[in-house]
């Protein structure tokens, strides 16, 4: 038996330390089928990950942590996801591929909670050894984006594939500057956090705050200051985030300004596309949508780009994450969703890391879909269960 209980921590460990390696590859590890359809290597993962949680775990323990609130709403939030789906289909007369795919994605890295939870209860890792997974995949992305931005700084190629044309910007393997600057900015929270003054430890930060002004995200920079702010009264240090307040302004002056739109922090076009694109998505919102949304992923998921149709388009869905769950599963997803996400805030509130890093997510997923995002969502639910996890 206990040569049986050895075998399965080796595999539960390996697995782990596969998905933080392939969550580091982020977009590299990628398979596209068509258009917009496709999926990552590390969905896979974490699919096998979930799987061989719910196939080692014994009845007693699944029956204890099936009793705690956030899996309540999470099944219920299932539920609506299921019947949104299901009443597009029974509408167009068509089996909505791209939901049911977007479906299966957010239930599978939503169970981690389930598969984290018992390496933690069972001491098959520890939280320290989570939470320097959480930190390696940080520190990796930040050092490929630096990486990227000196060698390969004029990203603009990407958008043959559907991506944005980024110009001098760090965009690393998310190719997105704001996924990569959520991110980075956990990984910083994290340190932070910790308060070590190892050299490790402050050469780690140094790189990742580096990495994360390269992105030039402002909105990443405000959710940051805000975590970083709410972080500094929970420590009770106050003259801590003066000091980082005045460095983040001071690193984003001396920023480099090449001859890229991407890289004017005083920018107005993309605030004024954001404006015009969350408008017209509410006032596209019809009583339909209100009580039983659209389909999940299915506002405008699976479209392609309009003015080349040969390009593949990656928004997917709308970039405020709450607007997304209001359009997919109408008012009551909405409610269920962000009981969810209350509950969640209640659960790490004396957390030093987790509380602030949920608030940097929370406000930055009303610019852009953070909290569906794959390796945000693998992060999202480590930390919860780092959070729960007794010392």
């Amino acid at each position: 038996m206990k040569d049986k209980h050895t075998t399965f921590s080796f595999a539960y460990r390996i697995l782990l330390l596969i998905s933080v390696g392939v969550a580091i590859l982020g977009q590299l590890a990628r398979i596209s089928f068509s258009n917009n359809l496709g999926f990552l290597y590390l969905d896979i993962i974490v699919l096998f990950f979930s799987l061989f949680t719910l196939a080692i775990a014994d009845r007693k323990w699944m029956k204890e942590i099936a009793k705690k609130r956030i899996l309540c709403y999470l099944i219920i939030f299932y539920s609506v996801i299921a019947f949104s789906l299901a009443g597009w289909a029974v509408l167009y007369g068509n089996l909505p591929i791209v939901g049911i795919m977007y479906a299966l994605r957010f239930f599978t890295y939503s169970s981690l909670v389930i598969s984290f939870s018992y390496g933690l209860e069972k001491h098959i890792v520890s939280r320290a050894e989570m939470e320097k997974a959480v930190l390696l995949i940080s520190i990796g992305i930040a050092i490929l984006g630096i990486i990227q931005y000196v060698f390969i700084p004029d990203v603009r190629f990407l958008s043959l594939m559907g991506w944005d044309d980024h110009y001098y910007r760090l965009v690393s393997t998310l190719f997105d500057p704001p996924f990569t600057g959520a991110v980075i900015g956990i990984g910083l929270l994290l340190l932070q956090s910790k308060r070590n003054k190892k050299p490790l430890s402050v050469v780690s930060w140094i790189v990742m705050f580096i990495a994360f002004m390269l992105t030039y995200s402002r909105a990443s920079y405000i959710c940051y200051l805000i975590a970083s702010g709410i972080q500094s009264l929970q420590i009770k240090t106050k003259i801590w985030f003066v000091g980082l307040l005045i460095l983040t302004i001071f690193s984003m002056v001396l920023l480099p300004r090449p001859a890229s739109e991407g890289t004017r922090l005083e920018r107005t076009q993309s605030i004024v596309a954001r404006k015009e694109t969350l408008v017209s998505s509410l006032r596209s919102i019809s009583i339909k949508t209100l009580l039983v949304g659209n389909g999940w992923y299915m506002t405008s998921g699976g479209l392609m780009n309009t003015a080349l149709p040969y390009i593949p388009s990656r928004a997917s869905a709308s970039d405020n994450s709450y607007l997304h769950v209001l359009e997919s599963t109408g008012l009551f997803g909405l409610v269920v969703f962000c009981l969810l996400l209350v509950t969640m805030l209640k659960s790490v509130k004396n957390n030093y890391w987790v509380l602030p890093s949920y608030i940097f997510l929370g406000i930055g997923a009303l610019a852009n879909n953070l909290l569906f995002y794959p390796h945000i969502m693998f992060l999202i639910w480590m930390m919860y269960a780092v959070s729960q996890a007794k010392e």
